[in-house]
C-alpha cells in the first residue's frame, strides 16, 4: 500500500477553505430578532356619564373674586387611559411615548337630523420609566354644549423600540357595530355627510383645570 504525503501547504489552504466555509455559512444565517419594548393599554373609559367632571374648585388665600364665578360648576369630559410600558433587558427607560386620541360625539341638529363630531390628538411623553402609567385628554364643557355627548373612543399608543402599536376601543354608537375595530379610520364614517371633522377641541390634559390633579400618575409632555 502506497502512502501519499500531503504536503503543509496544501493542508493549510484546504483548512482555511474550510473554515470560510463555514463562516460564510454563519454570516449567511438571519441575525436573532432585537427584544423590543412590551406596551400594554391596561384600562380604556367607556362612552357615558362617568367621562363627565366638574370644574374643580380650587382654594386660594384672600378674598375670592366671586363676581367672576358663573355660580354652576359645568362637565368637563375627562378621559384617561391607563397603559403600561417594559423595556428589554432592563433598560428601565423609554425615550419617547405617543398616545393617539379619537373622540366622536353624537347630537341633533335643529332639524331634528343627526350629526356626529370628530376629534384626534397625539400626546407625546417622555422619559417614561417602565410600569404603569396614564394618558389624557379633555372636552371642554362648551364643546360638550354645543356637539353633543361622546359615543366612542379609541387610543393607539406607540413607544420607542415597540414592535407595533397597540390600540383599544369603546363605543355606544349602533352605527358603529359594523366598524368598531377600526371606526376612527373608516372612511364610511370620517368622510360620511353627518360626520364633522373638529381640529383643535379635543386638549391635551395638562392644559386644562385638571393639569393640577394627580399629576403624579402622568409623565412630562414633550
Amino acid at each position: 500500500m502506497k502512502f501519499f504525503k500531503v504536503s503543509p501547504i496544501k493542508a493549510g489552504l484546504a483548512l482555511a477553505a474550510t473554515l470560510g466555509a463555514a463562516l460564510l455559512a454563519l454570516a449567511q444565517q438571519p441575525a436573532p430578532a432585537a427584544a423590543a419594548t412590551q406596551l400594554k393599554i391596561k384600562t380604556m373609559p367607556k362612552p357615558g356619564k362617568q367621562l363627565l367632571v366638574q370644574t374643580p374648585d380650587f382654594q386660594i388665600r384672600g378674598a375670592t373674586p366671586r363676581a367672576l364665578s358663573r355660580g354652576k360648576p359645568r362637565d368637563w369630559a375627562v378621559i384617561d387611559v391607563d397603559y403600561e410600558t417594559k423595556t428589554p433587558q432592563k433598560v428601565g427607560w423609554v425615550d419617547n411615548v405617543s398616545a393617539t386620541f379619537y373622540v366622536l360625539t353624537e347630537t341633533t341638529t335643529p332639524e331634528r337630523t343627526k350629526e356626529f363630531s370628530f376629534y384626534s390628538l397625539t400626546v407625546r411623553y417622555m422619559n417614561v420609566p417602565d410600569g404603569e402609567h396614564r394618558a389624557g385628554v379633555v372636552l371642554a364643557p362648551s364643546t360638550l354644549e354645543r356637539y353633543g355627548s361622546i359615543v366612542a373612543i379609541a387610543c393607539e399608543i406607540t413607544a420607542d423600540g415597540a414592535a407595533a402599536p397597540v390600540t383599544q376601543s369603546e363605543h355606544t354608537a349602533p352605527e358603529l357595530n359594523a366598524n368598531k375595530d377600526d371606526w376612527w379610520k373608516n372612511p364610511k364614517i370620517l368622510d360620511s355627510p353627518i360626520t364633522k371633522k373638529r381640529d383643535g377641541l379635543l386638549l391635551e390634559r395638562s392644559k386644562t383645570p385638571f393639569g393640577l390633579i394627580n399629576m403624579d400618575d402622568y409623565e412630562a409632555v414633550r
